[in-house]
């Protein structure tokens, strides 16, 4: 750390953006007008000689939303070392519109949410709200034979929120698996998806880890997800029921792990005329066919319907044959 005129500059260290503030290797900076209501951690209330910070701990999350004010871009900070179980349908009903959940700590130590019970949910139902920095483990791990089909844990149906810098297990074994992982709804608009690490065992097959129903202006920007559908057809993103329109998908990596997987991207029916800016998009497939590489192939690894999408020069498709394209011809069939 440097010192930088009235502050500090610091460098040779891992650094992201948190809306407002930054996460560190060390520590988390928030910004002079951050609001932080409430700090949530499992292991208290403790007592550390603090009363201002004692009177603001809590047991869980739900607790501590239930202190925040709508529309003031209240925080709440959860410690890096929390544990908590997702239970029961719209366990965080005390969310109010405008609030950051922002987790402590980098790596495996960040705040982990462990999905319990298959209809256990948790909804970003009011606008503008976020999660950030977390570990969200959708269905497992769990007791070895503990079997547990979660079937939509997380659904967003308010406009303006996000989910960024979450590591994301959307299926642990054949057991534990999820149906769909992430929902969205037509008013979810502006929805954003940015930098999140979501991953699934092979054996887990989910029916689709993103569905976008009507999200329009979404943005899904700098994520890795790898996984497996249990159609070869339908990607781990899915387009479907309600166009969304004016899409930006931007330096997003997917894997679909399935054994001759096709599509990493589907658009199904109702959402064929979803339109948006794709660029800096890497698309990898089990299949072993050239069709894989033509995105808007109804066997591509953007499959179905592209005809309203406009995508950039970086894009690089790969299948099983060991075939890649780096710029790839858009068909509407």
């Amino acid at each position: 750390m440097t010192a930088f005129g009235t502050g500090y500059m610091i460098s040779n260290m891992r650094h992201e953006a948190l809306g407002l503030g930054m996460q560190t290797d060390l520590l988390t900076i928030l910004g002079p007008q951050a609001r932080v209501q409430a700090y949530v951690r499992s292991g208290g209330p403790v007592s550390d000689g603090n009363p201002e910070l004692n009177n603001r701990l809590v047991r869980t999350l739900n607790e501590g939303l239930a202190r925040c004010e709508a529309g003031r871009g209240d925080i709440v900070l959860v410690a890096f070392d929390h544990a908590e179980n997702i239970s029961t349908a719209d366990q965080m009903g005390s969310l109010v519109s405008g609030t950051r959940i922002l987790g402590m700590g980098t790596g495996s130590l960040r705040p982990t949410f462990t999905w319990t019970a298959t209809a256990a949910t948790f909804l970003l139902d009011v606008a503008n709200c976020s999660i950030e920095n977390c570990r969200l483990l959708l269905a497992g791990p769990h007791a070895a034979g503990s079997a547990l089909t979660v079937t939509a844990p997380i659904t967003v149906s308010a406009a303006g929120c996000s989910i960024q810098n979450c590591e994301i297990l959307f299926g642990y074994d054949a057991d534990q698996i999820v149906t769909v992982g992430i929902t969205t709804t037509a008013a979810a608009t502006r929805f954003r998806f940015y930098n999140n690490y979501c991953y699934g065992e092979t054996a887990a097959a989910c029916t689709t880890f993103l569905r976008l129903v009507g999200s329009d202006h979404l943005q899904i920007i700098g994520n890795t997800i790898s996984g497996c559908t249990t159609a070869v057809a339908i990607g781990l993103v899915q387009f479907i029921t309600t166009d969304s329109l004016f899409a930006v998908i931007l330096n997003n990596r997917i894997h679909h792990a399935l054994a001759a997987s096709e599509s990493c991207v589907s658009v199904s029916a109702g959402a064929t005329s979803s339109s948006g800016f794709v660029d800096y998009l890497h698309l990898s497939t089990l299949a072993n066919s050239a069709n894989q590489l033509v995105l808007g192939h109804a066997n591509g690894a953007w499959g179905l319907s592209a005809a309203a999408f406009r995508f950039g020069r970086f894009i690089n498709v790969g299948n099983l044959a060991g075939e890649r394209a780096a710029e790839v011809t858009v068909v509407s069939a």
